[in-house]
C-alpha cells in the first residue's frame, strides 16, 4: 500500500490511500480491475476522512501506478519524494484532481486483455466479437463455484445464452461469487429450478402483441421489440423466453406490419423501442427505423430502452449520438443495478448522450445480493444523478422462470423505499413498481404516507414517522343553476 498526502490552500493536510485492486470485494473501487492487470488505483477515502473542503473544490489526486512504479507525474520539483506529498497547485496544473462528483468513477481498465491495443479495445464491434460465451473462456479467469459451473453448462444452453463483453467482464470479482456485478451475468444452477408461481411470460406481452414484435397494452403507447440480441445477457431477463436464441420460443419481428399498425392507430403517441437491445442495430438500420417512425404524424415521442451504455459504452460513438440527435424528442432509459457498473467509461458515454440533448433515465431491478439494501440503492442513485441520469423505476423482479434465488420480498423493497424518501434528493428517488403478473401493467408500490381521514381532516405521516393533519377542502360551491354568476 502507498499513501499520498497533499495540501490544499487554506485547508489542513489531507491524505488518501492507494492500493492494488484484485477485484475481490463488493465495493465499487474493488470490483473494477482483475488480474493479470497490475494496477494501483486511487480509492475513495472513508467518509470520516473526506476533506472538509470537498464540497467546495477538487481535492483528490487521480492517477494509476503500474507494476509498483509511480506514474510520470511523480517526477517534478513539486513532489516531496519521501512524504509522497503533492501540492494542490501542482496537481491542478497537471490535471490530476478529481472533484467529489467524479472521484469514484474509476476506469474499468482492460483486465485480462491488457495487451489489446486501445484502438481495438475501444471498438464496439471488437467487443462483441470477443464476448465470453463458454465455460472454457471463463474458467481460469474466474474461480467458479459448482453452482456457477453447472449454470454455465446447463442454464446457458437451455434458458438464456451466456455472453459477456470483455469490457464488462473486467468488473467481475474473480475470487468472489457474491460480487454484485458477477451475480447479474454469470449463470447459476438455480436457474434450472422453477417456483410454482413463476412464468415464461410474466408480463403477458405475448397476448398483447398486435403485430410481430409490437405490443399494445397501454392506451397511448406501444412497445416495439426490434431485436432479440443484447451485448450481454442479464440472468433475470424478463424476456428470456425470446432473447438470445436459446429458448424454445423465438422473437418474430415484422417492421412493415408494425409500422402499418402505427399508421392506423392515431391514439398511439409514444413508441418504446426495446428487445433485445435496439442500440445493437447498425447506425444505418437505426436511422431508417427512427426516420420511418418520425414520418407518422401522431407519434410524439420515441423512447429507447437499452443496457448498451452499461455493457458496451464503446458503442456510444459521436456518430451514434449525432444520429440520435436528429430525431428529437427522443428519450433513453438505461439499466444499471449497482454503483460499480458506473465506471469512467460509462459516465463518459452517458455524457455524450446527454450532450446530444437526450434526457436519460435509469430502470433498476431489485435483486438479492446485488442492491437489496437502502445503502446500495442510495449509492447507485447518487452516482446516477452525477452521471446526468435520473432514476426512473426500481422494478420488483418479474416472476420469470428460474429467478427465485434473485428475488427480494416486496416488504423489503418497501423498507428500502422508506429509507430513501426524505433522506435524499427527491428526483433521485425511483418509483418502486411491480408488473402485475400475467399482464396487469406497472403497479406503484409506496410506503404508507396517507393514513386516513378523520373529522374532516386528512391524516398524513412524513418520512420521519411523524403524523400531521391537513384540512379536507370542501367542494367548490356553485349556484343552484350550476352556472357562473354574471360579472357585474
Amino acid at each position: 500500500m502507498r499513501r499520498i498526502s497533499f495540501l490544499s490552500p487554506g485547508a489542513h493536510q489531507k491524505s488518501t490511500t492507494v492500493g492494488a485492486s484484485q477485484g475481490g470485494t463488493r465495493g465499487a473501487a474493488n470490483c473494477v480491475l482483475g488480474p493479470p492487470a497490475r494496477a494501483f488505483l486511487l480509492r475513495q477515502p472513508p467518509p470520516n476522512r473526506i476533506p472538509a473542503a470537498c464540497d467546495a473544490r477538487p481535492c483528490l489526486v487521480y492517477g494509476f501506478f503500474f507494476g509498483g512504479q509511480a506514474a510520470p507525474f511523480w517526477a517534478g520539483s513539486a513532489v516531496d519524494k519521501d512524504a509522497k506529498r503533492l501540492s494542490f497547485d501542482f496537481c491542478a496544473g497537471k490535471g490530476l484532481l478529481l472533484s467529489c462528483r467524479d472521484c469514484d468513477f474509476c476506469s474499468a481498465g482492460k483486465g485480462f486483455w491488457a495487451d489489446v491495443p486501445d484502438e481495438q479495445w475501444n471498438d464496439w464491434r471488437w467487443q462483441l466479437r470477443h464476448r465470453l460465451t463458454s465455460l472454457e473462456e471463463i474458467d481460469g479467469r474466474l474461480k467458479l463455484t459448482d453452482s456457477e459451473r453447472r449454470g454455465i453448462l446447463l442454464a446457458s444452453s437451455r434458458k438464456l445464452a451466456l455472453a459477456i463483453t470483455p469490457y464488462f467482464f473486467t468488473l467481475l470479482a474473480p475470487e468472489d461469487p457474491d460480487c454484485p456485478v458477477r451475480r447479474q451475468v454469470i449463470p447459476r444452477a438455480e436457474e434450472l429450478l422453477r417456483a410454482p408461481y413463476e412464468m415464461s411470460d410474466p408480463c403477458g406481452e405475448d397476448k398483447d402483441m398486435v403485430a410481430p414484435g409490437l405490443v399494445h397494452r397501454y392506451p397511448d403507447r406501444v412497445l416495439f421489440l426490434v431485436t432479440d440480441r443484447c451485448a450481454s445477457y442479464c440472468r433475470y431477463c424478463t424476456r428470456s423466453r425470446i432473447v438470445s436464441g436459446v429458448g424454445e420460443q423465438h422473437l418474430s419481428v415484422d417492421i412493415e406490419q408494425a409500422l402499418a399498425y402505427l399508421w392506423e392507430h392515431r391514439e398511439v403517441r409514444d413508441v418504446l423501442l426495446s428487445g433485445g437491445d435496439p442500440l445493437l442495430l447498425s447506425d444505418v438500420r437505426l436511422r431508417e427505423l427512427l426516420g420511418r417512425l418520425r414520418e407518422i404524424p401522431h407519434i410524439e415521442i420515441v423512447r429507447i430502452g437499452t443496457r448498451v451504455p452499461i455493457f458496451l459504452p464503446q458503442r456510444v460513438t459521436p456518430d451514434l449520438c449525432g444520429l440520435l440527435r436528429e430525431f428529437h424528442p427522443l428519450w433513453i432509459n438505461i439499466h444499471a443495478n449497482h454503483a460499480a457498473e458506473l465506471t469512467a467509461e460509462v459516465r463518459d458515454a452517458l455524457g455524450r448522450l446527454a450532450d446530444a440533448g437526450i434526457p436519460l433515465g435509469n430502470q433498476s431491478v431489485l435483486l438479492r445480493g446485488v442492491n437489496d439494501s437502502a445503502d446500495a440503492v442510495r449509492d447507485l442513485v447518487h452516482k446516477l444523478v452525477r452521471a446526468r441520469v435520473r432514476p426512473y423505476y426500481l422494478y420488483q423482479c418479474d416472476l420469470i422462470e428460474g429467478t427465485d434465488h434473485l428475488r427480494v420480498p416486496i416488504e423489503e423493497g418497501i423498507r428500502i423505499m422508506r429509507r430513501l424518501r426524505g433522506y435524499t434528493t427527491g428526483f433521485a428517488v425511483p418509483q418502486y413498481v411491480v408488473d402485475g403478473p400475467g399482464g396487469g401493467g406497472k403497479i406503484p408500490l409506496n410506503p404508507e404516507y396517507l393514513i386516513g381521514e378523520e373529522g374532516g381532516q386528512i391524516l398524513l405521516r412524513n418520512f420521519l414517522g411523524k403524523e400531521y393533519r391537513y384540512p379536507s377542502c370542501r367542494p367548490l360551491q356553485r349556484n343552484p343553476g350550476n352556472t357562473p354568476h354574471p360579472a357585474s
